[in-house]
C-alpha cells in the first residue's frame, strides 16, 4: 500500500492511502510524489470547505444578532455601483428580504423628501473626506410609516487611497 498525509500549511488532517492487492511493489517514487501532490490538494479542499461552513455559521449568527438588535447593514461599491443590504436592513426599510433589488437609488427614494438633499450631501462628503460619519435620517417606508434611523458610514480605501466602498 502507499499512504501520504493530507497536509495543509498549518497541520495534518488525515491520510490518503491506496493499496494494490496483488503486487507487493506496485508503486514507484513517481507514484508517491503524485499521490502526495493529490493529497495536498485534497487537504486544501477539505480545509476550504470547513472554512466555508464556519463562515456560513458566522454569517447566520450575525444575521440573527442584527435581527434581535434591529440593526441593519449595507455596503455600496462606488466603483461598480453594486449595493448589498442585510436582511435586517431590508426589514428596517419596510421590505421583505429579497423582495426588491437594492440600489443606491432605492436607498435615496426611501429617504424623506425633506431630508434627501442633506443625505446626498452627507454621502458625498463621506466619500470626499474619506472619513467615517453619522447622520440621523428620516425614511418613509412603503406602508407610509416614517422612521428616524441613525446611519453610520465608513469608507473602504484601495491601496492608492481611493474610495472603493461606502
Amino acid at each position: 500500500w502507499l499512504g501520504v498525509p493530507l497536509r495543509t500549511p498549518t497541520r495534518t488532517i488525515g491520510v490518503l492511502a491506496v493499496q494494490h492487492y496483488e503486487e507487493k511493489d506496485a508503486y514507484s517514487q513517481r507514484d508517491l510524489e503524485f499521490l502526495s501532490s493529490v493529497g495536498d490538494q485534497i487537504a486544501l479542499a477539505i480545509e476550504r470547505k470547513w472554512a466555508e461552513e464556519k463562515l456560513k455559521r458566522s454569517e447566520a449568527r450575525l444575521a440573527e444578532a442584527q435581527r434581535v438588535a434591529r440593526v441593519g447593514s449595507w455596503e455600496w461599491d462606488v466603483i461598480t455601483n453594486a449595493v448589498f443590504w442585510s436582511d435586517e436592513q431590508c426589514r428596517l426599510f419596510g421590505f421583505a428580504p429579497g423582495e426588491r433589488a437594492v440600489t443606491y437609488d432605492l436607498y435615496l427614494s426611501c429617504v424623506h423628501p425633506d431630508f434627501r438633499e442633506d443625505t446626498v450631501e452627507w454621502v458625498n462628503a463621506v466619500i470626499a473626506n474619506k472619513k467615517s460619519s453619522r447622520l440621523d435620517i428620516r425614511i418613509v417606508r412603503p406602508d407610509g410609516d416614517e422612521r428616524i434611523l441613525q446611519t453610520y458610514a465608513d469608507v473602504v480605501l484601495d491601496e492608492t487611497g481611493g474610495v472603493v466602498q461606502r
